[in-house]
């Protein structure tokens, strides 16, 4: 069974929503690299954007789903899905 898949970004989104999808893009980039130290000010620009309190707790949840699901499948050396082949991320072992 072949699936097709398509990368949405930015530009798929309406004009008015794109402002709201970077203010996500920001949170979650700044929660990933900071390990979920972010500071209020970022918080505050997220909610400026038209979010709300909840919707901070939304992209922790995300992120909390998508390091789960890595973690799981790094361990039970999941294979990867035939449509993201060409995407794979591998690291260099260290010693």
């Amino acid at each position: 069974m072949t699936t097709d898949f398509r990368v949405y970004d930015e530009s798929d989104a309406p004009e008015a929503a794109r402002p709201m999808l970077e203010a996500a893009r920001r949170l979650t980039q700044a929660m990933v690299a900071r390990r979920g130290w972010v500071d209020d000010d970022e918080i505050e620009a997220f909610l400026a954007a038209g979010y709300t309190r909840r919707n901070v707790l939304d992209i922790v949840l995300g992120v909390g789903m998508k390091t789960l699901s890595n973690y799981t499948n790094h361990i039970a050396h999941t294979p990867l899905d035939p449509a993201w082949q060409e995407q794979e991320w591998t690291r260099e072992r260290t010693a």
